[in-house]
């Protein structure tokens, strides 16, 4: 990464995932970890957290989507998820009665997860988990500066981008489903039991759904009805990179409220470009972006 013709040896995805769970803790725990503390050790609950969580989702990935046998015997990942699931919850125990004993807040200001810990300290810990854990093009940056610049309908514009951007690339390619029950489906009889795939990463580069698939288009999300970008024209499942239900993304909110706020400092106050080759991206369990990070960053004059 480059900042200012200056390049910089900064090591940007952890730098993103400690803001994310500093940002997170805040409003899951209650508290701050510190996770820009340029004293932070490597042996932090918070630098530790953050790799376990990456380990996490590619121990996933072998044991989900590659051949294995850990449905049947103990295998070697299994264990090592299951080790993970374990320290996991410790930190996040750490996390949690951390803020509580460090808490100072008035009885009126007391979070909804500390009101949790004192009826049932297992439920905050499971709650705590699932937020933390779920939480981390030129001339469109230019149009997205200028509208949080003048603040004009710049809410509408910069959930436009958001949207687009996960369209184009969602968190995860998409999500499963197992049957409770046999169904029939378009002539096709589904069985009790069965996984069944939602593509949504598939569904949202189809221009069946989304005219100009390809093509970084944040107005899509907010043209009337009848241009024919409107994403309303597509179908309702083809965009879903949070899940649907019951068992959609706990942190929605949370996320997207990251990054409308991440963007609109950043944004506002730097020029980003990309010095190198196209980016490279790693499909898993969840959507990675490569290494290495060719930004280049300046500042907005």
């Amino acid at each position: 990464m480059m900042r200012n013709n200056e390049k910089s040896s900064c090591k940007l995805d952890m730098i993103v995932k400690l803001w994310a769970l500093e940002s997170i803790c805040v409003i899951a725990v209650g508290r701050r970890l510190h996770c820009f503390d340029p004293n932070l050790p490597e042996n932090s609950p918070a630098k530790k957290f953050v790799k376990i969580i990456q380990e996490f989702f590619d121990t996933i990935d072998q044991l989900e989507f590659k051949p294995s046998l850990w449905r049947y015997i103990s295998t070697s990942a299994f264990r090592k998820a299951m080790a993970m699931y374990e320290e996991e919850e410790k930190l996040i125990q750490y996390f949690i009665k951390s803020a509580h004993r460090n808490s100072s807040v008035k009885e009126s200001e007391i979070s909804v997860l500390e009101k949790i810990l004192a009826i049932d300290e297992n439920l905050a810990v499971i709650l705590a988990g699932d937020l933390i854990f779920g939480g981390v093009d030129t001339a469109i940056q230019n149009n997205l500066r200028d509208h949080l610049i003048r603040g004009d309908e710049q809410e509408l514009y910069l959930k436009s981008v958001i949207k687009e951007s996960m369209r184009m690339l969602p968190v995860a390619m998409g999500n499963i489903r197992v049957t409770t029950k046999p169904y029939q489906l378009f002539g096709y009889y589904v069985p009790e039991n069965m996984q069944v795939s939602f593509g949504h990463q598939l569904l949202s580069m189809m221009d069946t759904h989304y005219p100009r698939p390809t093509e970084f288009i944040p107005d899509r999300w907010f043209v009337e009805k009848h241009h024919p970008l409107y994403h309303g024209n597509a179908h309702p499942f083809a965009f879903n990179p949070f899940g649907f239900g019951a068992r959609s993304c706990i942190g929605r909110r949370i996320a997207e409220m990251e990054l409308e706020i991440f963007l609109k400092i950043f944004i506002t106050s730097f020029k980003v470009g990309w010095n190198g080759p196209p980016p490279r991206h790693r499909f898993s369990t969840l959507n990675f972006m490569e290494t290495p990070f060719n930004f280049v960053i300046e500042d907005v004059m």
